[in-house]
């Protein structure tokens, strides 16, 4: 690349669309069917790392429903074990 005496921000757009512009043309060498296993490929990790993320945070909630500190009433009602109803 030739040095020039602009700004580095200037350089720095202009890289970015140099690099673009070569994303698009070799884009366009890829066949159809690869294009779109790619994007499969992606879908299919997006989901993963939305479970991934959801999996955690659903714990993290199920475990705060079940704190006695913060709902000591009615934890208890939920956890004690009731007797049974004797029939003799």
């Amino acid at each position: 690349m030739v040095q020039t005496n602009d700004r580095p921000e200037r350089q720095f757009w202009r890289e970015l669309q140099s690099i673009v512009k070569r994303c698009c043309q070799t884009w366009q060498l890829v066949p159809r069917s690869q294009r779109l296993a790619l994007g499969g490929a992606v879908l299919v990790m997006g989901i993963a790392s939305a479970a991934n993320t959801a999996i955690p945070l659903f714990l993290g909630k199920l475990i705060d429903s079940v704190d006695p500190e913060r709902h000591p009433t009615s934890a208890r009602r939920r956890c004690s074990i009731r007797p049974r109803s004797s029939s003799r």
